[in-house]
């Protein structure tokens, strides 16, 4: 266990300005703090408000709960041979790390350089449209995250803690089912059907996802749900990228008030 004790800790040199101005820079950094704040229960309010539109949208409409297995052909999946922990770089092929499957989507940079491509299958090949599903996660709230590949800056590969759905697509749309595997009711069953004890990685089974229930109207009524998804998702990002831009304010200001740099009058 490392230890810092008082007579070490008591000889640390730091920037201390007068009474006056260390209230100042407090009163700053407060202020920071609760924009922040605001701006983090903004973006859960117009999170809420989404859920809560795209299940209302669906109840007007009657439309029971179904069986994902209803809908998913097959389920796939790849391996995850040893890589060097880099992402490919032009010209390389990559396995993807589960960080690919974000809540924000496809990421495909979250990847591991593969040197020998010949241990895939080509049908483990990551394809444009895709929709993908973690298996195994560190992180319960991250298990069962999916997401629509939107674009292949380079050649990818499943890793085998990524599963591929292979969607009926004379049933469902594969932009709804990503819009549907992520409401707040359907994040209830994939966490509570995962294994995995403290302090291991969390599973899903094949099993598990056919079993989840979700509603699946007609084809039509999932592309309008799919739009109405969209329009509202615009409004969080937006968000999203105002309480980012506070937090790099907040980091930048309390580095340079908190070291002298900057000076502030009382």
């Amino acid at each position: 266990t490392l230890n810092l004790k008082f007579p070490h800790f008591a000889r640390l040199h730091v920037a201390l300005p007068t009474l006056n101005e260390q209230a100042r820079i407090s009163e700053i950094l407060n202020d920071t703090h609760r924009a922040i704040s605001l701006s983090q229960d903004l973006r859960n309010q117009k999170r809420a408000i989404r859920d809560q539109a795209i299940l209302a949208r669906i109840r007007v409409l009657g439309v029971r709960d179904r069986l994902l297995d209803e809908v998913v052909v097959s389920i796939s999946a790849g391996k995850s041979p040893l890589c060097e922990d880099r992402p490919a770089r032009n010209g390389e092929a990559g396995v993807l790390k589960v960080g690919a499957v974000s809540p924000i989507g496809f990421l495909p940079d979250e990847n591991k350089v593969v040197k020998d491509v010949s241990a895939f299958r080509s049908d483990m090949e990551v394809r444009l449209g895709d929709l993908l599903l973690t298996r195994a996660n560190g992180s319960p709230a991250l298990i069962g995250m999916c997401c629509v590949v939107d674009r292949l800056p380079r050649r990818l590969y499943l890793s085998d803690k990524t599963f591929r759905l292979h969607i009926d697509e004379n049933r469902a749309d594969r932009q709804f089912l990503n819009v549907a595997l992520k409401s707040p009711q359907v994040r209830a069953q994939i966490e509570g059907a995962s294994t995995g004890g403290a302090g291991s990685m969390a599973n899903l089974s094949q099993s598990a996802i056919r079993a989840i229930r979700l509603p699946i109207p007609k084809l039509d009524v999932q592309r309008e749900i799919v739009g109405l998804e969209k329009n509202l998702a615009a409004a969080i990002a937006a968000e999203e990228s105002k309480l980012e831009a506070l937090e790099r304010v907040k980091t930048e200001l309390a580095r340079r008030l908190l070291t002298g740099e900057l000076r502030v009058k009382s």
